[in-house]
């Protein structure tokens, strides 16, 4: 949510002159109170002076403190009464309408509406932001102090992306019935799990991200929201251009992190605290990557309060933290019972015009990295097999592999190709790898089922007239047998009525074929 900037000035000359006396009165303003304009340039230039603050500050009860701190470190984005609703406040019995009402009767902070007029938006007067943060945030963890490097971390990677493709692929690959409920069942979920990379770090999710699910639920449960996924004839099967769908949706790591985590379970405050991480990621990644401490940045959002710090705070954000990690924009490590994150940039993937990045061998495996272009790892779920995914992907080339990249429109020479181009100057396709495809591609197609709409006739003789006359042969496309015409698809009623007209007597509805089987050497005939 977009905030809208408050400034001193044009706020405070919107409320009356009692408003703004007892604001005057809680700042220490005299003598002003004939003049309205007057007293609201003295609110103004008195507000922001470094004493007042102080004096303020000290007078504040200590859970308008806490609260004022939540404002301070939140002041680059939009508060808005949802994400006021902090288990803290409530377990602590804090009143926090009337908390609000104090710190906007000290000046410090406004109200109005967010953008789309559904909540109370709340901010710290611009003039007031820059003097409270060199007030408050000294005595604050400091969210960006560097710390020891962990002896064990695990890399973040766009694992959402990365899995989501190989989801895809597997789907692609085998058409998985669906039981009866609709699920696939866990012998086929097992099946798949030792290819997915999120399986391997989902113990470091926190339940207010993984809401107890499994890894592969979380994964389901999103490509199937994202409409990735359909049901065909009774199996689960990657939907219509599914694959460059999942590109667009996790190929840009920030932009997919508001709709990953608000998928997972968002809570009152979810947005700004996502925003206000996202501003620190974003000073990290121009200082510089270090590691940092997690209960430092959980202590900087949320202040200890009084009776402690809820767990449920220091859960929320280290949910955002895995879900920057799934998408890889952190690495997680621990220092003993530390847990520590690493900001740093969206990870470089190679780009889709770079090429020799490959190894085709001759016993048919595909090596590559596991930074593989995108667009390249979609090619490879449609024309090969995954075997295994770690620092480097394998994958390995079939009769079924190669016949499926038939059937998804890559014929055998597109295929031989893109791993020509894909394996650069300095390597070919092994022969016998090459001649493989070749002779499938070869067999592809050599024989088919087809559902054409056929017109049986009695004779040749009859087929020959009706082929001709102006009526039917509009929708003719030629002739299956000597008294057989095949028709275009969706002319039925058309070609009944023509017939009509010509003064035949068709059977009124499509049949099954049936009645047309024929014996000896007569032409059709009917099986009564």
């Amino acid at each position: 949510m977009e905030k809208t900037p408050l400034h001193l000035l044009p706020y405070f000359m919107q409320k009356s002159i009692d408003e703004l006396q007892s604001i005057a009165s809680r700042i220490g303003l005299y003598g002003l109170q004939n003049s309205k304009q007057r007293l609201v340039s003295g609110i103004a230039q008195k507000i922001v002076q470094r004493t007042t603050l102080e004096r303020l500050l000290a007078d504040l009860e200590e859970e308008a403190c806490e609260l004022l701190q939540f404002f301070v470190v939140r002041s680059e984005v939009a508060i808005v009464s949802q994400d006021l609703q902090n288990p803290a406040w409530r377990a602590a019995g804090s009143d926090r309408g009337f908390i609000l009402s104090e710190l906007m009767q000290c000046g410090l902070v406004g109200i109005g509406t967010d953008e789309n007029r559904m909540y109370h938006s709340y901010a710290l007067f611009e003039e007031v932001k820059g003097p409270l943060r060199a007030l408050m945030l000294p005595n604050l963890p400091d969210p960006l102090a560097e710390q020891p490097a962990p002896k064990n971390f695990s890399a973040g990677t766009n694992t959402w992306l990365e899995d989501t493709i190989t989801l895809l692929g597997y789907l692609h690959r085998d058409r998985i019935p669906l039981m009866k409920n609709g699920e696939l069942s866990q012998r086929e979920i097992r099946k798949i799990l030792p290819l997915l990379r999120g399986t391997r770090t989902e113990e470091l999710a926190q339940e207010p991200v993984s809401g107890g699910s499994s890894w592969f639920a979380r994964l389901f449960r999103l490509a199937h929201g994202a409409g990735l996924l359909c049901e065909q004839e009774g199996s689960l099967v990657p939907g219509k251009k599914a694959f460059q769908a999942t590109i667009n949706l996790f190929g840009s790591p920030k932009k997919a992190l508001d709709r990953i985590l608000s998928m997972e379970g968002s809570y009152p405050g979810f947005e700004t605290d996502l925003k206000c991480i996202l501003n620190l990621h974003r000073k990290c990644c121009r200082k510089g990557s270090a590691w940092l401490s997690v209960e430092s940045l959980q202590n900087h959002m949320y202040p200890p309060l009084p009776g402690g710090q809820p767990a449920q705070n220091q859960q929320r954000i280290s949910a955002i933290l895995y879900g920057f990690f799934s998408l890889g924009l952190c690495d997680l490590g621990h220092n003993g019972e530390d847990l520590l994150w690493r900001p740093h940039p969206e990870p470089e993937m190679i780009p889709e015009d770079s090429f020799g990045f490959i190894h085709l061998q001759p016993n048919f495996e595909i090596v590559a990295p596991a930074n593989l272009a995108w667009e390249s790892r979609v090619v490879l779920e449609q024309i090969a097999e995954l075997i295994s995914i770690d620092t480097l992907l394998n994958y390995r080339i079939t009769r079924d592999s190669v016949y499926r990249g038939f059937c998804s429109g890559w014929s055998a020479d597109e295929q031989i190709r893109w791993y020509t181009r894909q394996l650069g100057d300095k390597r070919t396709i092994p022969q016998n790898v090459h001649h493989s495809i070749e002779s499938w591609g070869i067999g592809y197609g050599r024989i088919g089922l087809e559902t054409p709409l056929l017109l049986v006739c009695e004779t040749p003789m009859l087929a020959d007239d009706i082929y001709h006359s102006k009526e039917i042969s509009q929708h003719c496309l030629g002739y299956l047998a000597p008294h057989i015409l095949i028709l275009k698809a969706g002319s039925e009623k058309a070609a009944i009525d023509s017939l009509q007209r010509m003064g035949h007597l068709p059977h009124p509805d499509v049949g099954d074929g049936t009645r047309w089987i024929h014996s000896g050497d007569r032409g059709a005939d009917p099986v009564d």
